[in-house]
């Protein structure tokens, strides 16, 4: 049976239109005490996470309810940096010394950076050496105090839990470190709604990431790019769009989908040398009390929502980005490349969190709160339909 020949009660469309990219499928709710269906992607958090809010630490955009391929809850106690204007605290000129030997998996790792930050209250400094011969490294001239010292060598070594140690004026102390293997790859898979029911048709998202340890020896998640992944459903699921697909440089692919029996089914993500089996939500009969989708009108002047007016935009109307809107239903488009755009769309009585790349995007319904998602530039769009 043909997908356009299905009742969809509960749909709004996102189209990509120009890049000959799939259509992001969005189910909305049908209860304003519901969640999102779809969810503007949050930022996941590197394995070791710095205090220090001032360190650059590279992260990857990636759709709520997905993890990093690590243990993000590992904190990464990094003394705070100086206040604005204030000099980094001394950590040489000094009489103390220390010294110790890097560990890995493998044995001692030469070459390694070993990092020592001196640090009193919210002032810190520091200082990064390299290990020798046999992974060991000496540092002399350091000023007496409290520091914490870890190591790290890329792509795939590095000390999550670092060493804190303290030297007096003239002391000598002795640290040795290990630094953990952090390469794995992982394969992830969510649908983007929590309560799917029989012939909705909702995205199902996967996620293929590395580990891989950054110029400062934070290990963080990295999508893999150019990847191609085939989605394996049961007879209870049907797949409704291009299949396999191709990640993107956030290692993100989707799949439309539907359920065509009531229960909980497996699907299954191959591809980059994985494969995942994710169960997902109980689909179930859909719930008759449900009201019908709300198709806003743009013939007249506003288009009245339970959250007020929306203006009437005519074609050639242009916004940036950020921006509040609201916008009426249309078809918008930018110029510029390589736009990620988060945004809330009104449809069945609540405004849905949806995300969505590209060149032109076709909003079935009113749209507003326009965001750039981390990495993407803010893209101009103009009303052209």
């Amino acid at each position: 049976m043909p997908a356009s020949s299905r009742r969809r009660p509960l749909l709004a469309l996102v189209a990509l239109v120009g890049l000959g990219l799939p259509a992001f499928l969005v189910a909305c709710t049908d209860d304003e005490s519901a969640r999102p269906v779809a969810t503007i992607p949050t930022t996941i958090a590197p394995l070791a996470r710095a205090e220090d809010q001032a360190t650059v630490v590279p992260t990857m955009p990636v759709p709520v309810g997905f993890v990093p391929a690590d243990t993000r809850n590992v904190v990464l106690p990094v003394a705070r940096s100086s206040g604005v204007g204030e000099p980094p605290l001394p950590v040489r000129g000094g009489q103390a010394q220390l010294s110790g030997t890097v560990f890995g998996p493998d044995g001692p790792v030469e070459g390694a950076t070993v990092r020592l930050e001196r640090f009193i209250g919210f002032r810190s400094g520091r200082v990064d050496i390299t290990t020798g011969r046999g992974g060991r490294f000496v540092v002399g001239d350091l000023l007496g105090g409290k520091f914490r010292v870890r190591a790290w060598s890329r792509p795939d070594l590095a000390t999550v839990e670092p060493q804190t140690i303290y030297l007096t004026a003239e002391g000598n102390g002795t640290l040795d470190l290990t630094a953990e293997r952090h390469d794995a790859t992982t394969l992830q898979g969510a649908l983007a709604v929590a309560d799917p029911r029989l012939g909705q048709q909702v995205l199902f998202q996967a996620l293929l990431s590395k580990e891989e340890v950054d110029e400062n020896g934070i290990v963080v998640g990295k999508g893999i790019d150019a990847t191609d992944l085939e989605l394996q459903a049961t007879p209870g699921v049907e797949i409704l769009s291009a299949n396999p697909v191709r990640t993107g440089p956030d290692g993100l692919v989707g799949w439309n989908v539907q359920c065509v029996e009531v229960g909980a089914h497996p699907v299954t993500v191959v591809g980059g040398g994985q494969a995942a089996t994710f169960t997902l939500p109980e689909c179930r009969v859909p719930d008759p009390t449900a009201p019908p989708p709300e198709t806003p009108t743009s013939s007249s002047s506003t288009t009245t929502t339970a959250l007020g007016p929306v203006p009437d935009w005519p074609v050639g109307a242009r916004f940036r980005l950020p921006f509040a809107g609201p916008v009426p239903p249309g078809v918008y488009a930018t110029k510029e490349s390589g736009c990620q755009v988060g945004l809330e769309l009104y449809g069945n009585g609540v405004w849905n969190q949806v995300t969505f790349r590209g060149q032109a995007v076709e909003l079935p319904g009113p749209a507003r709160s326009f965001v750039a998602l981390p990495g993407s530039p803010a893209c101009t769009f103009e009303r052209i339909r």
